[in-house]
């Protein structure tokens, strides 16, 4: 609903196998050699590896002459990589805002186990995600909500 109304996004980057985000724009798909050299050239504001494939996203839209520099840019990660960004963001002098889409516990544990995550993995992040958005200035944002309604929330603090 962001995307499609006034924020963009920057460039995500992974080393897994598509599943269809090709008509989405959601990823770049890479080999895991082609990670390396960007990992080298520290070509990334933020990185983690799931299920033995990496992810990351360029951090060419911090820099005042890329056009993502001057726009709304929305980005989905979790907490970690929440972190990460926000202590580029932070040195670099960029104002940004977190907001943190909550679902209730079993909502997550289910979309979890679809993505094969095993019972300690999942434990894990719901400590996780707990323990971060109670320690962090996060606007806490319900799940139940219409979409719209979401995006109307976060588009008229951002004008």
């Amino acid at each position: 609903e962001l995307l499609s109304r006034w924020f963009v996004r920057p460039i995500n980057f992974s080393t897994r196998k598509a599943r269809g985000e090709y008509e989405l724009d959601e990823y770049v798909f890479v080999n895991k050699t082609t990670f390396a050299r960007k990992l080298l050239n520290w070509d990334f504001i933020e990185f983690t590896s799931y299920w033995w494939n990496f992810y990351w996203i360029t951090n060419t839209f911090t820099l005042r002459k890329h056009p993502l520099f001057w726009k709304n840019v929305c980005i989905v990660v979790d907490p970690v990589g929440r972190a990460a960004i926000a202590e580029h963001l932070n040195r670099i002098g960029i104002h940004y805002e977190t907001y943190y889409l909550h679902i209730n516990e079993d909502t997550q544990k289910e979309r979890l186990l679809e993505r094969w995550d095993d019972e300690f993995e999942i434990l894990k992040r719901q400590r996780d995600f707990w323990w971060f958005h109670q320690t962090n200035k996060c606007i806490r944002l319900d799940w139940t909500k219409p979409t719209k309604d979401l995006a109307d929330f976060i588009i008229n603090r951002t004008v």
